[in-house]
């Protein structure tokens, strides 16, 4: 079995060095660069003459079309998983929105390092993006 995790083409968010998020904006679509190297990638997979039985993609823009360029000559339906998608920043997405939008930043938006995402290691707890809630 060979397993092979791709990450999508380069994207407007890479380029100025941004999060992208779960988000699918004008910002996370692939550059002109981003959609070569998929195609380099679909060359790549021909001349190794790799055929997948399974294809897994997050359903963001961004991976969809990263996908069809790599892997549309495999003539394979590609299977959508919710999960692959890419975390949301929950309740700092607000507020990383209204300080961006003042002039200055005063303070650090957030004082202690933390993951994004699904911060909870309580499986009885609901996610971040649910609750609103950060545990340290």
């Amino acid at each position: 079995m060979r397993l092979i995790l791709i990450r999508h083409g380069e994207t407007k968010a890479n380029l100025v060095m941004r999060w992208s998020g779960s988000k699918d904006l004008e910002i996370t679509n692939l550059t002109a660069e981003g959609k070569s190297q998929a195609k380099k990638l679909g060359l790549w997979f021909k001349q190794e003459n790799f055929v997948p039985t399974q294809v897994y993609v997050s359903p963001q823009k961004r991976a969809q079309d990263t996908a069809t360029l790599a892997g549309g000559h495999w003539n394979l339906s590609f299977t959508t998983l919710e999960d692959l998608r890419e975390t949301g920043a929950g309740i700092f997405k607000a507020i990383l929105g209204k300080r961006l939008n003042q002039s200055t930043l005063s303070r650090p938006i957030i004082s202690k390092t933390v993951g994004i995402g699904r911060l909870s290691t309580n499986p009885n707890k609901k996610s971040t993006e649910e609750t609103g809630e950060i545990e340290f």
